[in-house]
């Protein structure tokens, strides 16, 4: 298995895969247990794979890889001539090939692994995967071109003197967890040794070797401001599996491998799905939130639906039984008395058709003076109000608001109306219309000195084709007047006393404030 490093890397940046079966490599260095040490060191470092695996019988039992070879010290002979089926990392660690990458990916990670042994379904060799296989299928460019050398050295970058022996230098990188160490000369200059070089000492069964003896000098190093994209790039190009990392005045301050570039990768992958997977959980959320309100608007329009058309029912029926009792004795009075039935069928007909037509017609938002369009419905009731002697008020100050001035004037035309039917007979109507300001609304006040209403009756009155008491009428004024004022986003309420007339309040927001209510109606 050819395993270098910075292949797996440059698959990495180009390639994609679904399973291990399509990123797994398949021409496999074996050997069987007798093979000694050296030998096994020999082929690897022949056909420059990091690992072997050891077969028996045609099964793996195990593999051995560089970094078990930091555990044979190469000054001993005995040590160099054990059978690596003693050695070898057992037992075998397989997955098979048809494992996702996502999955694989967590059992490296879980496992703390580097290499895989790959099986079909009958559990016969079939590959080896490394832990830079399994991230091919990623083009990873802009996770890698996003951070600094600096950010991906992961640990304190190990020191030997270039005098230490190589047994010495195999324990401490293996200790130190590490793959490569900085190489201090006597004469000040820096090298480096990795473990492909101790895997070399392995093989060549010379005894009594130096670091020195091994190390490469100098250290080909970058600024710890350029992006690991260049850090890669420089070091495919030079062909090497290790970089010195210096700060801002050229000091060496650490070392940076494929495999640092690798768990580089990872995080900044890791960053992104989990990145990813906030922003998804967001929508998510909001998603659940819109539905949520959805559902409460459909069960909302289907109780306002049953609502309508019991009140419809019921509605009509008053009318239509008036009618029939009326033309039970077929003479002038009954046909007078017929008419009038007629008429308020009528106009309940024509308020159930402005009431439906407000349930679908888009509100025209624009700048509404209420002064102006108060004064203007007071106007168009001066005969009315000229004929009851009644006086609509409007001395105090109104606000400019922003709605549909449509529906707006028909919100005003209808209470004023109500005001002046039911008056008290005695004296002559008032009314009063003021505003308050309530934070980012307004609440619109409508008062008269009416014959008021019982408190308890105040709600019942803003539903389909209620009156008040044995009052003849249509029943839709209020009901109409509520659907006006819940489009633009408030709500409207009565406050009144029997004899001590009645005030009629809403309240309708203004600016921007006005503009979102009714965009989310």
């Amino acid at each position: 298995m050819i395993d270098t490093t910075h292949d797996a890397l440059d698959q990495l940046l180009k390639g994609q895969a679904q399973n291990l079966s399509q990123i797994m490599r398949r021409n496999i260095l074996t050997c069987g247990p007798s093979m000694t040490v050296s030998e096994a060191a020999n082929q690897m470092v022949t056909t420059r794979c990091s690992s072997i695996v050891v077969l028996d019988r045609g099964r793996p039992e195990g593999i051995w890889t560089e970094h078990d070879a930091l555990l044979v010290n190469p000054d001993d002979i005995a040590a160099l001539d054990q059978p690596v089926g003693d050695v070898m990392s057992k037992p075998v660690r397989t997955i098979n090939q048809s494992v996702t990458i996502e999955a694989a990916t967590l059992r490296f990670r879980d496992e703390g692994l580097r290499h895989y042994v790959v099986v079909d379904d009958k559990d016969q060799l079939v590959g080896v995967v490394s832990q830079s296989d399994v991230v091919r299928q990623q083009d990873v460019r802009h996770f890698l071109s996003m951070r600094s050398v600096s950010t991906a050295v992961r640990r304190p970058t190990l020191i030997l003197q270039a005098s230490s022996s190589l047994s010495q230098a195999a324990v401490r990188l293996h200790n130190h967890g590490t793959d490569c160490a900085v190489v201090i000369f006597g004469d000040g200059r820096r090298g480096i040794v990795t473990e492909r070089d101790l895997l070399k000492a392995v093989a060549s069964r010379r005894g009594g070797l130096k670091v020195a003896d091994v190390s490469t000098s100098p250290i080909i190093s970058v600024p710890q401001s350029v992006s690991v994209l260049e850090a890669r790039e420089t070091m495919e190009r030079k062909g090497i599996r290790h970089l010195g990392v210096t700060d801002g005045e050229g000091t060496p301050i650490g070392l940076l491998s494929y495999a640092d570039i690798l768990a580089s990768v990872e995080f900044s992958i890791m960053r992104y799905v989990e990145d990813m997977l906030a922003e998804r959980s967001r929508a998510l959320n909001q998603t659940q939130n819109r539905l949520r309100g959805a559902l409460d608007e459909l069960n909302r329009t289907n109780e306002e639906l049953e609502e309508f058309v019991h009140a419809v029912v019921h509605g009509f029926k008053r009318p239509l039984d008036g009618m029939a009792e009326c033309l039970e004795h077929p003479d002038s009075q009954a046909l007078a008395c017929a008419r009038d039935q007629f008429g308020t069928l009528t106009a309940m007909l024509n308020g159930i058709s402005q009431f439906a037509q407000l349930g679908h017609a888009p509100n025209s938002l624009q700048p509404i003076d209420l002064a102006a369009l108060a004064s203007q419905v007071a106007k168009e009731e001066t005969q009315a109000l000229q004929d009851l002697q009644a006086k609509v008020d409007l001395s105090q100050a109104l606000p400019r608001i922003k709605g549909d001035p449509v529906q707006i004037k028909q919100l005003f035309q209808v209470i004023v109306n109500n005001a002046l039917r039911f008056r008290v007979p005695e004296r002559a109507p008032l009314i009063q219309i003021t505003a308050e300001r309530q934070t980012n609304r307004w609440i619109v006040s409508i008062a008269d000195n009416g014959r008021g209403l019982d408190p308890s009756q105040s709600e019942r009155l803003f539903r389909l084709f209620q009156t008040e008491g044995e009052e003849v009428g249509a029943g839709i004024g209020l009901a109409l007047a509520r659907r006006i004022v819940e489009r633009h986003g408030g709500r409207i309420w009565l406050e009144s006393q029997p004899g001590q007339g009645t005030v009629v309040r809403f309240t309708l927001s203004d600016g921007e404030a006005q503009s979102a209510a009714v965009s989310s109606s």
